[in-house]
C-alpha cells in the first residue's frame, strides 16, 4: 500500500512536518469535512497523519488493499480510522497519550503501539522512523518530570535507529500549563481560560520566591488559588480542579500553594491527589476552605504516602480537621522523612484526643521535632490528656533525646491560646526544656491556677530568649501583673520584650501599678493593654509613664476610655510632641469625638511615628484633613487605621492626594464602615471606588519601593542555609 502523508510545515525532525490546519495540502481521499472532524476529535491540530495497514493479531497479516486505516497523532491523543469509520465520522480508536505504555519498532516501515487497554501494529513506508519520534516528543512535553514508570518506553530495533530529540525548551511554568491542558483532554473537560491566564500572569508578577532565588532554585511561584477567577463554586467561570491536581503532581514551578476563605469543598480532595507525588511544594496554606474532615483524612494519607514530600510549612487555619483529620495528619508527621519548620493548626476543631495524637507524632519523629521552629495549635481543646502528651514531647528536649544542630532548628514560637491547658504542667515542661530557646509565647485565654503562677514568673525571670509574651484574656489580676513586671525587671538576660495583657480587667488600680513599673523597666519595648477597663485615670497614668520611659516604643490603649477624654488628649499631645521614643500608638475605640482633633493636629510635627490607629473614635471629616497633612509630612509612617470615624468622600479624596507625597505608608485597613455610610447611589459609589483604587495603588507602589532586593548567593553555604521563620 502507498502511505500517503500530509504535507507539513514545521518540525525539529528531518523526516516529518507538522499539520497546522485544513488550509494546508490535504491527504489523498480526505474531504474538508473529514479533516475538520479529525481536528475536532483531537481538540487540537494534528501533529502527524498517514494512511497505514493494520496488522491482524490472529493472522499476522496486514489489512487488504483498499481497507487501509488513517492514523492521526495529535497533541494529546492518537486516533485510528478505518475508511468506513471515517465516512461515518466515528473513530475506531481514540486514546490519550497518557494511556500509552510502550512503543516498539523493528524496522523503518512498522511500529507497534501499546496502550493500557489495547495495542495494535501499523505498517506503512517510513512509519517506523516517523511515528516514534513524534510520539516521544509529544509525551515529553505533556509529562515533564513524570517518573519513568508513568511514561511510555520507546524501543528501537536495532538501537542504532533511535532518534535523538533536540533539547526541550520549557517556559517559566516548566511545562505545567501543557500538562494541565493535556489533563483536561484526558478527563474530557474544557481547560479554564481564567486559570491559564492566572498562571501566565505569574510570569510578569513580582511574587516569585526570593528564598528560591537566593538558594539557587531558579524562579518559583506561589499558586494562590483564592486569587484566581473561577475558583468560587457555582459561578459562570468555575473550573474543575481534577486536571489542575493532575498537573500539579509533578509540577516544579511552584514552591507554595494557598487557598484562603473560598468555600470550595472539593479543593482538599483534589489537592491530595497532587500531594501524593509532588516534591517541589514546600509551603501549604489552607484557611477556611469549607472542606469536610474526610478531605483532610485524604490530605494526611497523601502526605504519609509521599515520603519524599518537602513540605516545611503546613498551615491549616480555620479548617475542619477535627479528631479524625488530626489523626491522619499525625500519621503523616510521624512518617515524614524531612524536616518541618512550621506547623499551624489554629481553630481546626480538634479535641483532646486529636491534639494528643499530634504531640505524640512530634515526640516520635525526631527529624521533625529537631527542625520545628513554629507551633500554633490555638483555639483547639487540649485538656489534661493532650497537655500530658505535649509535656512528654517537650521533656524530650530536656533529656537531649533530640539535639537541634543550629538555631534555625530550635522551637522559637509556641501559640497555645484558648487550648484549655493545664497551665501548671505546660509551664513546667516549657521552663525545663525551652527556657533559653523560646522567643514567642502565646498563652492567651487560658486560666492560670495558683500553682501555675510560680512557673510563669520563673520562666519570665530566667528566660534568655523571650521577646514576645501574650497573656490576652487570661483573667490575670493587677497583683499578678505587678509580680510579672517585677520578674521581667529582674531579668538581665533579655533586652526587648513585647507584652500583651489585653482583655484583662486591670482597672485604674492595675494601671497605676503598671505605670510604676514602666518607669523603671529596662527591657519592656511594647505594651498592649487594649480592653483592660483602665478608664480615664488609668490611661492617663500609662501615657505619662510611657512619656517618661526611655524604652517603650509601642503602646496599645484601645477600648479603655469611656468619659473624661480631655485629660487623655492633653497627655497624648505631650507624648507625641516630646521625644518619648513611642513609634507605634494604637488608640482605637476610645470615643474621643471632636476632642481627638486636637491630638491629630499635634501629629503634624511628629516625624517618628510608624504605626497609628485611631479607628472608631467619631472624629469626623476634619480628621481626614489633619491625617492627610500628617501623612504628607511623615516619612516613616508605615501603617495606619482610621475607619469608623464618619469620614466623607471629600475627606478620602484629600487623603488620597496627600498619599501621593508619601513613600513610606504601606498598609491601611480598608475603611468598610465609613464606605458603607458614604455610598448612597450608583454615581456616588463609582466616585468612592475610584478614590479607594487610587489609595490602594499608592500603597502598592510604596510596598514595591520598600521590597528588598535579593542578591544571588556567592557561596555554597548560602545555598544550603534554611530560611528564617521568625
Amino acid at each position: 500500500m502507498d502511505g500517503t502523508h500530509v504535507q507539513f510545515t514545521r518540525s525539529p525532525f528531518p523526516r516529518r512536518r507538522l499539520f497546522t490546519g485544513i488550509s494546508e495540502v490535504q491527504p489523498n481521499n480526505l474531504t474538508i469535512g473529514q479533516l475538520k472532524y479529525v481536528e475536532r476529535s483531537l481538540d487540537s491540530c494534528a501533529e502527524y497523519m498517514a494512511w497505514v495497514n493494520v496488522i491482524d493479531k490472529k493472522t499476522g497479516r496486514p489489512s487488504a488493499a483498499g481497507d487501509e486505516s488513517l492514523v492521526v497523532v495529535g497533541k494529546y491523543r492518537v486516533l485510528l480510522f478505518s475508511r468506513t469509520a471515517l465516512a461515518k465520522k466515528k473513530a475506531d480508536v481514540n486514546v490519550h497519550l497518557y494511556e500509552l505504555s510502550r512503543v516498539v519498532t523493528f524496522d523503518e516501515n512498522e511500529v507497534c503501539l501499546k496502550f493500557t487497554k489495547q495495542d495494535f501494529t501499523l505498517q506503512a513506508p517510513n512509519l517506523g522512523d516517523e511515528v516514534p519520534p513524534v510520539l516521544q516528543d509529544r509525551v515529553r512535553r505533556i509529562a515533564v518530570n513524570f517518573p519513568p514508570h508513568l511514561t511510555p518506553s520507546f524501543a528501537y530495533h536495532p538501537p542504532e535507529r533511535a532518534f535523538e530529540l533536540p533539547p526541550l525548551e520549557l517556559g517559566f511554568d516548566k511545562g505545567f500549563l501543557e500538562t494541565y491542558r493535556a489533563s483536561c483532554c484526558y478527563y474530557n473537560l474544557l481547560s479554564s481560560t481564567s486559570f491559564v491566564n492566572y498562571v501566565l500572569s505569574l510570569a510578569t508578577s513580582d511574587q516569585s520566591s526570593s528564598w528560591s532565588k537566593s538558594h539557587g532554585h531558579g524562579r518559583l511561584f506561589r499558586l494562590e488559588f483564592h486569587e484566581c477567577a473561577g475558583i468560587e463554586p457555582k459561578s459562570d467561570l468555575t473550573f474543575d480542579l481534577l486536571p489542575v491536581a493532575f498537573a500539579l503532581r509533578f509540577a516544579a514551578c511552584f514552591y507554595a500553594v494557598s487557598m484562603k476563605l473560598v468555600p470550595r469543598k472539593d479543593f482538599i480532595s483534589a489537592l491530595s491527589i497532587a500531594l501524593q507525588h509532588n516534591v517541589s511544594i514546600t509551603k501549604l496554606t489552607l484557611c477556611a476552605t469549607s472542606s469536610e474532615p474526610s478531605g483532610f483524612v485524604e490530605l494526611g494519607n497523601a502526605l504519609r504516602e509521599n515520603v519524599a514530600n518537602h513540605i516545611t510549612h503546613l498551615e491549616l487555619e480555620r479548617s475542619e480537621l477535627r479528631d479524625v483529620g488530626a489523626a491522619a495528619l499525625a500519621q503523616a508527621i510521624a512518617s515524614k522523612k524531612t524536616g518541618l519548620v512550621a506547623l499551624i493548626l489554629r481553630d481546626c476543631g480538634i479535641q483532646a484526643r486529636g491534639m494528643a495524637a499530634i504531640f505524640r507524632a512530634l515526640h516520635t519523629n525526631q527529624t521533625v521535632s529537631a527542625s520545628l521552629a513554629c507551633l500554633d495549635v490555638s483555639d483547639n481543646e487540649c485538656g489534661s490528656l493532650a497537655t500530658g502528651s505535649f509535656s512528654d514531647w517537650l521533656y524530650g528536649f530536656r533529656v537531649d533525646a533530640i539535639r537541634p544542630t543550629s538555631c534555625s532548628s530550635s522551637l522559637k514560637r509556641i501559640c497555645l491560646a484558648s487550648c484549655q491547658l493545664d497551665t501548671r504542667e505546660a509551664l513546667q515542661a516549657i521552663r525545663a526544656s525551652l527556657l533559653n530557646r523560646l522567643r514567642h509565647f502565646d498563652l492567651s485565654r487560658n486560666r492560670f491556677s495558683k500553682d501555675a503562677v510560680p512557673g510563669l514568673l520563673e520562666f519570665i525571670g530566667q528566660s534568655t530568649a523571650l521577646v514576645d509574651l501574650s497573656l490576652v484574656g487570661c483573667h490575670v489580676s493587677a497583683e499578678l501583673v505587678e509580680s510579672l513586671l517585677v520578674a521581667l525587671r529582674s531579668n538581665q538576660g533579655i533586652r526587648a520584650v513585647k507584652l500583651n495583657l489585653s482583655d484583662n480587667e486591670l482597672g485604674a488600680s492595675g494601671a497605676r501599678l503598671i505605670a510604676k513599673e514602666m518607669r523603671v523597666l529596662h527591657n519592656l519595648r511594647t505594651l498592649r493593654l487594649a480592653g483592660c477597663e483602665l478608664r480615664s485615670d488609668g490611661m492617663l497614668e500609662i501615657i505619662k509613664a510611657a512619656a517618661a520611659s526611655k524604652t517603650i516604643v509601642g503602646l496599645d490603649l484601645s477600648d479603655n476610655a469611656r468619659s473624661k477624654v480631655e485629660p487623655i488628649i492633653a497627655a497624648l499631645c505631650e507624648l507625641v510632641a516630646a521625644d518619648s521614643g513611642v513609634r507605634k500608638l494604637r488608640l482605637a475605640r476610645n470615643g474621643f469625638g471632636e476632642a481627638g482633633l486636637q491630638f491629630l493636629s499635634k501629629l503634624s510635627g511628629n516625624t517618628q511615628l510608624e504605626v497609628l490607629d485611631v479607628s472608631s473614635n467619631r472624629l469626623g471629616n476634619q480628621a481626614a484633613v489633619l491625617l492627610a497633612g500628617f501623612v504628607a509630612a511623615n516619612k516613616v509612617i508605615s501603617k495606619i487605621g482610621w475607619d469608623d470615624n464618619d469620614i466623607q468622600l471629600a475627606g478620602w479624596q484629600t487623603f488620597a492626594e496627600a498619599l501621593r507625597l508619601n513613600d513610606s505608608l504601606c498598609e491601611m485597613a480598608e475603611p468598610m464602615k465609613d464606605i458603607s455610610r458614604v455610598v448612597s447611589g450608583q454615581k456616588n459609589r463609582e466616585q468612592v471606588m475610584k478614590v479607594m483604587q487610587r489609595i490602594s495603588q499608592s500603597l502598592k507602589e510604596n510596598r514595591a519601593r520598600r521590597q528588598p532586593v535579593v542578591k544571588s548567593p556567592k557561596t555554597k553555604r548560602q545555598h544550603t542555609r534554611r530560611p528564617s521563620l521568625i
